[in-house]
């Protein structure tokens, strides 16, 4: 469990949270208009920001993120920028077949990142975080640059990835989590 208590956080004299009170036990899909915190409250979680009050408590645990830009090795290919962050004992078939899952084909494992389209290096980034050994999972507009058709695909893999684990899903985008059980506690900011 993640807790934030009573957390303020300034940038140039803006106060961008005051007072904030979050738990995450599990998923969180924290919500809010631009600009409300959403992405300061990931980065407080994963220690690269500390709060100007309150506290953060239980984040002291092995972390894995996907920030709004998709941070590749433009020049290794997708498998290699996924197994950068693997334990060694997870093989290239294994990492492939994640990368399938998220829609990626066969033909692009072995591409440079640089030379996929922004959707197909978002799925890196994403299977790269999902295969990290975390207890912690930030999701920072997962789903930007992914194609409407296969929103959901992603958004079915990436709730199957974070069972078990404290994750918070930041989106813009129209995801239908009904489906899953039990649906992710919503947080909303500003």
């Amino acid at each position: 469990m993640i807790r934030l208590d009573d957390v303020a956080k300034s940038f140039d004299g803006r106060a961008v949270l005051d007072g904030l009170n979050l738990q995450v036990d599990g998923l969180l899909l924290l919500e809010g208009p631009n600009g409300s915190g959403k992405t300061t409250v990931l980065n407080l979680v994963l220690g690269l920001l500390s709060p100007d009050a309150g506290r953060v408590e239980g984040n002291r645990r092995s972390k894995a993120a996907v920030f709004q830009e998709n941070r590749l090795l433009g020049h290794l290919s997708a498998l290699a920028n996924v197994r950068v962050a693997q334990p060694r004992r997870v093989s290239n078939a294994e990492i492939e077949a994640e990368l399938a899952a998220v829609g990626l084909d066969e033909e692009s494992f072995a591409k440079p990142a640089a030379k996929l389209s922004g959707g197909q290096q978002r799925r890196v980034a994403i299977v790269r975080a999902m295969l990290a050994e975390a207890e912690i999972v930030t999701l920072d507009e997962p789903f930007t640059g992914i194609d409407a058709e296969s929103v959901d695909q992603v958004a079915a893999y990436l709730l199957h990835r974070v069972i078990g684990k404290d994750a918070i899903l930041v989106t813009h985008e129209p995801v239908d989590l009904s489906r899953f059980q039990p649906p992710p506690a919503r947080f909303r900011l500003g």
